[in-house]
């Protein structure tokens, strides 16, 4: 038995097939991370919510910057009170 092909206003063609996304940081990425980490954060969430690979780890990394920051800064500030 021979399947009938669908009628020609009914075909539609398959979508264009997208590459798969990047999921690493790229250098720009980084540079946001180290030295603007709560922007790089809202960066981050916003690519989490789009469903990019990416976002997450850009929300880590900000995060462990922010607190390597303050970290620093607490120490700088201790150490010009003596």
């Amino acid at each position: 038995m021979t399947e009938n092909p669908p009628p020609l206003g009914y075909y539609t063609p398959q979508p264009p097939q997208r590459p798969p996304e990047n999921e690493d940081l790229t250098g720009i990425d980084w540079v946001l991370i180290v030295l603007c980490s709560g922007i790089a954060c809202i960066i981050g969430i916003i690519r989490l919510i789009q469903g990019k690979p990416n976002g997450g780890k850009m929300i880590g990394y900000s995060l462990l910057f922010i607190v390597i920051w303050t970290v620093v800064r607490i120490l700088i500030a201790s150490m010009a009170h003596r």
